[in-house]
C-alpha cells in the first residue's frame, strides 16, 4: 500500500482493498497500535517493546500475520 493510498483512505476518498486493510491494521498493531472497540472505541499506543513490525512501503498480502 502505497503513502498516498493511505492517505486517501484517511481522508475518506480512497477505498483499497480490504486485504490491504488488514495488512494495514495488522502491520499497526505491531508496532504497538492498539485498536479499542465497545464504548470507548479508539486507538492508542501500547507501551514500548517489541519489535517495529512492517514499514509501510514493505507492507503486502502476504506479510500481513
Amino acid at each position: 500500500m502505497a503513502e498516498q493510498d493511505v492517505k486517501a483512505f484517511e481522508h475518506g476518498t480512497g477505498d483499497p482493498p480490504s486485504g490491504q486493510i488488514e495488512a494495514l491494521r495488522s502491520s499497526l498493531m505491531a508496532a504497538g497500535i492498539v485498536f479499542r472497540e465497545g464504548s470507548e472505541s479508539g486507538v492508542s499506543l501500547r507501551a514500548k517493546g517489541g519489535d517495529e513490525g512492517t514499514r509501510l512501503s514493505s507492507l503486502t498480502t502476504e506479510n500481513d500475520h
